[in-house]
């Protein structure tokens, strides 16, 4: 809180609101997350377009890096770049940017999208999938993800966008899906099915909103009351569309004969990642799925690592399971994640072997 009240002059509303964030119970931050230069180090805050790009460039180039050496692919390998990001979109784009920088060839399909949010981390792999499918040949797709901070900070004092000032952290994945035979041997994973839900309502589509306030300034400005049940809404339609895919034929059974039923996604799924919003969300979340507890643990301890790394989120949470050699060959995998528009994505995903002695950064001690 030192750092939010030498950077700029807020009500008290508005630090209230902030605190409540920082230190109530429905946070779940930790003392190690990661918050922009411009914001940590300048008084008053600089959340300028040079500072929003050296942010984007910090994260998005090793992540690049990591994950081309971690799939032992050079760059002239990539057939497709699907990058995703919100609060700040540079001119040339994202994808333009990795491009040149890793000396990408010139018939690179690239795709940048913005403004899907927290959904953004499966809606890629969800385009990434239909190009692979519908590709002339073996192509290779690389998926980069970050939302950046010092542009989504905001100097608003309205409640309402305090959230996203004290939740929101420093944040980078990058994702490569393979259509090729021989990289069969090598996956860590294989994409099983994915299913995607949009709700058009006018109240689940302002739930989560950019936009300024009365004195000009500019936040992301996210409705409680709205948020959570188009959330409960959305995960609930999604989860309908994916149940006859995953779930046991004795469930599926159970559902048929009782509308009251609640499917047991515990005995569809080895490993549940829960989009990092909040700690009360996650928990919320898995209540309402009929979770145990201990199957929100690993996003629990994602989020309080790292905050909220909104797209990134359960990319995140996946390396913290594997980093505890915790996924292990024919486990199930559901990634969950939902936010603005409003949208909910869930992918499943099955393990094609143990994942022994995974490497993350993010998660070295």
């Amino acid at each position: 809180m030192d750092i939010i009240t030498k950077g700029w002059t807020f009500n008290e509303d508005a630090l209230s609101a902030m605190r409540r964030g920082f230190f109530g119970d429905e946070a779940g931050i930790g003392d190690d997350t990661g918050i922009p230069e411009g914001v940590a180090n300048h008084q008053p805050f600089d959340l300028s377009t040079k500072a929003a790009m050296a942010e984007m460039e910090m994260i998005m180039y090793p992540v690049v890096e990591d994950a081309l050496k971690a799939s032992c692919l050079q760059p002239s390998e990539v057939d497709i770049l699907i990058t995703a990001t919100d609060s700040y979109v540079p001119v040339p784009s994202m994808s333009a940017m990795i491009a040149n920088r890793f000396g990408m060839r010139t018939d690179l399909l690239t795709y940048s999208l913005a403004g899907h949010g927290c959904t953004s981390g499966i809606i890629t792999v969800d385009l990434a999938q239909q190009l692979l499918t519908a590709a002339k040949g073996k192509k290779v797709a690389l998926v980069v993800l970050h939302e950046n901070c010092t542009a989504g900070f905001s100097r608003s004092n309205v409640r309402a966008c305090a959230a996203a000032n004290v939740l929101f952290r420093l944040n980078g994945a990058a994702i490569v899906l393979s259509n090729r035979p021989k990289d069969r041997r090598r996956a860590k994973y294989e994409l099983m099915h994915l299913e995607r839900t949009l709700l058009a309502t006018d109240q689940a589509f302002n739930s989560i909103k950019v936009r300024q306030d009365e004195d000009g300034e500019t936040g992301v400005f996210i409705h409680k009351k709205d948020v959570l049940p188009a959330a409960s809404q959305s995960i609930k339609l999604t989860l309908t569309k994916l149940g006859p895919r995953i779930l046991p034929l004795s469930e599926l059974i159970r559902v048929a004969l009782s509308k009251q039923y609640k499917p047991d996604l515990a005995s569809a799924f080895d490993h549940i990642l829960i989009h990092t919003g909040a700690a009360a969300v996650i928990s919320a979340v898995a209540r309402g799925l009929g979770l145990p507890p201990k199957a929100a643990v690993p996003s629990l301890e994602t989020l309080e690592r790292f905050g909220s790394t909104m797209m990134c989120s359960t990319y995140y949470t996946l390396a913290n399971l594997e980093s505890q050699g915790a996924v292990k060959k024919g486990h199930r995998i559901l990634q969950l994640g939902y936010g603005s528009g409003f949208k909910c994505a869930a992918a499943y995903w099955r393990a094609r072997c143990d994942i022994k002695d995974a490497e993350h950064k993010a998660w070295e001690p």
